[in-house]
């Protein structure tokens, strides 16, 4: 049996630079044959108040300004500030 995951990944940036190893994401783990019923994050889409991380910083180093790269079918994604976003869904049920 195999799994597939949904993830949704945010890459932190300096300026208009990504940086190479700096990579917050959420991530959930769907069983192969089983319905995509997994909540990410609290289960709520950004715009219905989904969960969020915010104020990320590099500790001494550079400003971050976020960017997204991916986000599969019945999760989502929302910047809401170069260092904050919103993130999250029901799956696709």
């Amino acid at each position: 049996m195999t799994n597939r995951r949904a993830t949704t990944r945010t890459r932190c940036g300096t300026g208009d630079h990504p940086h190479p190893g700096a990579s917050i994401f959420g991530e959930v783990e769907i069983r192969e044959g089983k319905r995509d019923c997994v909540d990410m994050g609290n289960g709520r889409l950004p715009s219905q108040r989904g969960a969020r991380m915010f104020h990320i910083a590099f500790i001494n180093g550079t400003p971050v300004n976020l960017g997204y790269s991916q986000v599969d079918d019945g999760y989502a994604l929302e910047l809401t500030g170069h260092n904050s976003f919103r993130y999250g869904g029901p799956g696709t049920c």
